[in-house]
């Protein structure tokens, strides 16, 4: 519960680019150097949009392109799941995300669209 005292979120409506690129990085470095072997995250599908548009791995993104599409672009189903795989040994900037499932009936949208959550 320590870590939820800190605020999240920027101050004003909408987080500027640069912003939003400073909380994904901090994001994926919570979860790369977590001692976890797994780890289950809440957040917004729009959030998540942005976290897989950026760091989905390039294999994946060959491997099932239209899930990597839908999932870069679209918008996750309200309590939607997805299961992803993350390799550890990778760079940051070439994808960590080696895995992605869609699990318990959980469906993407293509009306994805940005909003005050998340701009980049």
């Amino acid at each position: 519960t320590e870590e939820v005292s800190d605020c999240w979120w920027p101050e004003g409506q909408m987080e500027s680019s640069e912003q939003l690129q400073v909380r994904l990085r901090e994001f994926m470095l919570q979860l790369m150097y977590s001692s976890h072997d797994s780890i289950v995250v809440f957040g917004h599908s729009l959030f998540f949009q942005q976290v897989l548009k950026r760091y989905l791995s390039e294999d994946f993104r060959k491997k099932d392109p239209i899930l990597a599409r839908d999932l870069s672009h679209g918008k996750i189903s309200n309590c939607g799941v997805v299961r992803l795989e993350l390799d550890p040994w990778r760079k940051l900037e070439d994808g960590l995300f080696v895995e992605a499932k869609l699990i318990l009936n959980t469906t993407v949208s293509s009306e994805g669209g940005l909003t005050a959550c998340c701009q980049a």
